[in-house]
């Protein structure tokens, strides 16, 4: 996961069940955290997710662009987590 599923400071991953995904959350959480990183920004399509992730880690936007730090976005993709869609973003005039 370390290899294949970040880019740059960012992770972006899918689990089959949420207790994989609570699961891979806690483990490398406390692995980044033993070198003294700490992950920011978690979202998740299932509410169940954050019960035991404090609030100030967690991301607050309610849709999310898949896009890079210089703002070019990735096919235009949007994802909106609370009813788990991308969307495309129109940008015409």
């Amino acid at each position: 996961m370390l290899i294949n599923d970040f880019y740059v400071d960012d992770l972006l991953s899918s689990n089959s069940t949420i207790e994989d995904a609570i699961k891979v959350q806690q483990e490398i959480s406390s692995l980044l955290q033993t070198a003294g990183f700490t992950l920011t920004k978690w979202a998740s399509n299932h509410s169940t997710f954050f019960d035991n992730i404090t609030r100030e880690l967690q991301e607050t936007q309610q849709t999310l662009s898949l896009n890079n730090e210089d703002g070019v976005t990735t096919l235009g993709l949007l994802w909106n987590p609370t009813n788990d869609q991308l969307q495309v973003k129109n940008n015409t005039t």
